[in-house]
Order: structure tokens, then C-alpha cells, then sequence
């Protein structure tokens, strides 16, 4: 069996205390017990093996035994996506996660049915996001995508230009 891959904000001690979110996947869903073997990622390319230590109430202690980083693919590919109405966003952005994607941007199409007002795209943004977070741990990715979100076509263009 793979170890599991936990994202954890910043790989810069020796020893890590997990909470939240990604000590329920570890101690829950995983069923994680002292000594078992996990791999870290930070989002950015740095990663590390770790092994849990102690299991509490509240959360979950590492101790990284050994970092690396994971250089970025060539070349960097960039996505533009348009508002897809339902849950096939969502798969969308886990799917371009999946394949390898580095950027997504998300705008608002001139003949979409989706129409979100400006103070929602920042919520659907960062539940993007977290999708993309989530499809970079199960893709065993140390680098997630970034999305943004942007108004029309043309600003997702001259967003993705290098």
C-alpha cells in the first residue's frame, strides 16, 4: 500500500504537528497509527517523507526523515476554463489537475449560462482551489495549479500570457 500524501503548509522543521482537515484524512480515513510511513508535499515542489510519531485528540505529530524537492514539469501549461454550470466544474478542475495542468483560469464566457456576481467568485475560486489541492495529493503532485478567476475572455488571455 502507497503512503499517504498530506499537504502541509511549510516543510521547514524536523518534526510537524498536523490538524484540521488533513489529520482527519490521515488518523480517520487512513486509519494512520505510530510508525506509519507518510509523504508530505508543500504545493510548491518541496516534499519530504515522514512517520507519525504520536496520535492525540487533537491532532497528529511527524517527524520528517528525509526532504526533497520535485522540480516542475516542462513546459508549463496553462488552462483557460469557462464557468461550466453544476458539479462538472468541479471535475473539470480535478481532471486538469490529474493531467498535469500548472495554471487554471477560470472567466466568465459571453454566452455561458453561468453568471456569478462579483462578491461569489472569490468563494467559487477558493473551492476551486481546494478541489485542485485535493486532486494534486490523490495525483501524488507536489506542485498544485493555481486558479484564478477573472471577468471575460480577453482578461484570461493576457492573465495567461508569459
Amino acid at each position: 500500500m502507497n503512503a499517504p500524501r498530506i499537504r502541509v503548509p511549510a516543510l521547514t522543521d524536523a518534526r510537524l504537528r498536523i490538524t484540521g482537515a488533513e489529520n482527519i484524512y490521515l488518523c480517520v480515513v487512513r486509519r494512520a497509527v505510530p510508525g506509519d510511513r507518510v509523504q508530505l508535499f508543500d504545493g510548491r515542489g518541496g516534499a519530504a517523507d515522514a512517520r507519525v510519531v504520536a496520535i492525540d485528540r487533537d491532532g497528529c505529530d511527524l517527524a520528517i526523515e528525509r526532504r526533497f524537492d520535485e522540480p516542475a514539469a516542462r513546459p508549463q501549461v496553462t488552462a483557460l476554463v469557462p464557468l461550466i454550470k453544476g458539479e462538472r466544474m468541479d471535475e473539470c478542475i480535478e481532471k486538469l489537475t490529474e493531467v498535469g495542468v500548472d495554471a487554471i483560469v477560470v472567466f466568465a464566457a459571453h454566452h455561458a449560462v453561468v453568471r456569478l456576481p462579483a462578491e461569489k467568485v472569490a468563494a467559487r475560486v477558493s473551492k476551486l482551489n481546494a478541489i485542485a489541492s485535493a486532486a494534486s495529493r490523490q495525483s501524488r503532485r507536489a506542485i498544485e495549479p493555481t486558479v484564478r478567476g477573472v471577468s471575460s475572455l480577453t482578461e484570461a488571455l493576457h492573465t495567461s500570457a508569459p
